[in-house]
């Protein structure tokens, strides 16, 4: 796509992104918050829900002051535990199908960002299930179709993916070796559950990978030029907080205020990039997720050092602001100063962490491909005019502070191509 439509279809963006009313959800917080479940759905006069979430997590008994909850409240519930890392469009037709032959009325979506993603496209398709599922892909379909949504509660298992406070779904299409997106201020949760116990034994690497993505998601919606002052605030927040406490959480899983602290930048940086969006990371960490089910935080954080650098000369006072709210100088400082210890900082801050460093099993044969699907969807290009000329004109790409050619986009691909990797091989 040529940079000037791409330009027009992000000020498209930029023109919805302040008329379009986006809510944000009801905070329930605080250790074993969970347990009052039961009194919020009753309240909310709802008589059964669905819970969407995995296996993991029930096995490990995470849902259960939950369920005794709902029990005590006379509040029935559907289990639904089939849902896997990078959701897939079945899971969730599977999900529906369930959905509305328990004449559910609810939807509770426990856990990190897969089942986020999976409940809200049960919600979605429940509003019309013999439509296509991809039909709904993009954005703003629902709020078009005057469609209405079943009640949507989050409880987040992880402090990343900010799902508990977005617009935004992102499911899978196996067949197409694809992602796609539903943004619609519809699909906003109604209330957020931030319990830091159920964090208390996510695993180090788990803990490290959703951090950073919850950086990410600060930092993107920081420099695109969607933001305003309301996101920027969120923004500002989630990086203060996350540099503050994410090294804490990594080497000490039990320390609830950190835990605590980073489910709120979590929640912070979710209000920030549901209204500002995202960009180039997101952008090709999609496609390695697509192909190579690499989990979405993980992808994040190795690619986010990388965008930092291509657009430090761009972005001298966006990063010099996040330098001071990650704590690495103060207003006085030199703005060149301090965007350089916002880059640098966010690669130590990664090293500490232990990110990998390369995309297990891709080979240098997809390269281009997958530089040319994270730019179509960095740019507004994801649907063709003639297959859904409705879908192309709305999906306004990403507002991002700098555009990046095809060439450049390969060369940041091509530095995580696995060494052992066969280079003809598919995967």
């Amino acid at each position: 796509m040529a940079p000037f439509i791409a330009k027009a279809k992000s000020m498209v963006g930029l023109l919805a992104s302040k008329v379009v009313p986006i809510s944000i959800p009801e905070v329930v917080e605080g250790v074993g918050c969970t347990g009052e479940m039961g009194s919020k759905v009753k309240s909310m006069n709802i008589k059964k829900v669905m819970i969407v979430t995995d296996e993991i997590l029930v096995s490990l008994g995470l849902l259960k002051p939950m369920l005794d909850s709902l029990d005590q409240a006379g509040v029935e519930y559907l289990l639904f535990d089939k849902v896997t890392p990078d959701p897939s469009v079945h899971t969730a037709v599977e999900g529906v199908r369930l959905y509305l032959e328990e004449g559910c009325k609810a939807i509770i979506a426990f856990g990190g960002g897969s089942p986020m993603d999976c409940a809200k496209l049960i919600g979605v398709l429940s509003t019309n299930p013999l439509k296509d599922p991809k039909s709904f892909m993009g954005t703003f379909s629902l709020t078009l179709s005057m469609a209405s949504l079943p009640p949507l509660i989050a409880v987040p298992t992880t402090a990343g993916t900010g799902s508990e406070a977005t617009i935004a779904a992102v499911i899978s299409f196996p067949e197409e070796e694809k992602k796609y997106t539903v943004v619609d201020p519809k699909i906003c949760p109604s209330v957020a559950f931030l319990d830091p116990a159920l964090l208390e034994k996510l695993p180090p690497g788990i803990t490290a990978c959703t951090g950073v993505d919850a950086l990410t998601h600060a930092v993107e919606s920081y420099v695109g030029v969607w933001r305003n002052s309301t996101t920027s605030e969120y923004s500002l927040k989630a990086t203060k907080a996350i540099f503050k406490h994410l090294r804490t959480c990594y080497a000490n899983g039990s320390d609830m205020n950190a835990r605590q602290e980073l489910l709120k930048a979590s929640f912070n940086a979710g209000v920030a990039f549901t209204r500002a969006s995202v960009g180039y990371v997101h952008a090709i960490a999609h496609q390695f997720g697509a192909l190579y089910h690499t989990p979405h935080g993980m992808a994040n954080a190795m690619v986010l050092p990388y965008i930092l650098d291509f657009y430090r000369a761009g972005c001298t006072d966006a990063f010099a602001d996040l330098a001071i709210a990650a704590g690495f100088g103060s207003k006085g400082d030199s703005p060149d100063v301090l965007a350089d210890q916002f880059v640098q900082g966010t690669k130590d801050l990664i090293r500490d962490l232990e990110i990998p460093g390369f995309v297990k099993g891709l080979s240098a044969s997809r390269v281009a491909e997958i530089a040319e699907r994270a730019i179509n969807e960095a740019h507004g290009d994801t649907f063709q005019f003639s297959a859904s000329p409705m879908q192309y004109l709305l999906d306004t790409g990403y507002p991002v502070p700098i555009y990046m050619t095809q060439q450049q986009c390969e060369s940041i691909v091509a530095k995580f191509v696995d060494p052992s990797a066969n280079s003809t091989s598919k995967l």
